[in-house]
């Protein structure tokens, strides 16, 4: 691997007049742009033929979205057919993959991806959906891959899924929201609060019938002895 001064490259992207300089006529950076590219070519001849296609097919899609724009129109709960990218890092899903949508602007989709393989693992971030969920087969739901992606991403549409789908990845994203989880725990206290107190009423109700009852019952002693007194 040839060493690439991160830094330097950093600095030559924030001159004045980087975003109208051809790269290609950069003295400074196009040698270290043609040893990036040498760079690369070393990791992805190792590939497996699984890596190298979805490599190429990502990079071609990109190469040949570069000047057009999607627009179209996804309603929530439509499933379709991305990619995710291949040079994504670590765990962050990849290569192409369903996704189902949440939400959507001009040229954005909010989308959570799924993964067969992930599909009856049990993972507490995972919606496990069937083909009865408009799925072609079982699939997990990876909720901790939620983003927003250009609709230029979009390979195919391939159907809707159900709202009990969409009801469970809502439940599991909004728990991992911090400020709904405050939320969360201010109403369960306040859910407590409301309990113990209908507790101490319904307490409270119980001694006061009590109490009734037996002034009821010394009422009756007290009239039974009068009757007795005047008779």
């Amino acid at each position: 691997m040839i060493s690439i001064n991160r830094t330097q490259v950093d600095n030559l992207s924030k001159q004045l007049d980087s975003k109208r300089t051809a790269g290609k006529n950069d003295a400074a950076l196009y040698p270290i742009f043609a040893h990036s590219l040498i760079n690369t070519n070393d990791v992805l001849k190792e590939f497996t033929t699984y890596e190298m296609a979805h490599w190429t097919n990502n990079t071609d899609r990109w190469l040949s979205n570069r000047a057009t724009a999607n627009t179209t129109g996804y309603t929530r709960g439509t499933i379709i057919f991305a990619d995710l990218g291949a040079t994504n890092f670590k765990y962050e899903p990849s290569f192409t993959h369903p996704c189902v949508v949440l939400d959507q602007n001009r040229n954005f989709i909010l989308v959570v991806p799924c993964s067969s393989k992930k599909y009856g693992k049990r993972y507490p971030e995972i919606v496990d959906a069937t083909p009865a969920d408009g799925f072609s087969c079982n699939t997990g739901i990876q909720t901790n891959g939620l983003r927003w992606i250009s609709k230029n991403r979009v390979i195919s549409t391939i159907g809707t899924t159900s709202t009990r789908i969409l009801n469970c990845v809502d439940e599991l994203i909004l728990n991992s929201v911090p400020l709904h989880k405050m939320q969360l725990i201010e109403k369960d206290k306040e859910i407590e609060t409301i309990t113990n107190e209908k507790d101490a009423l319904k307490t409270e109700k119980e001694d006061l019938e009590a109490t009734i009852k037996n002034l009821l019952a010394e009422n009756e002693e007290l009239r039974k002895e009068l009757t007795e007194a005047t008779s």
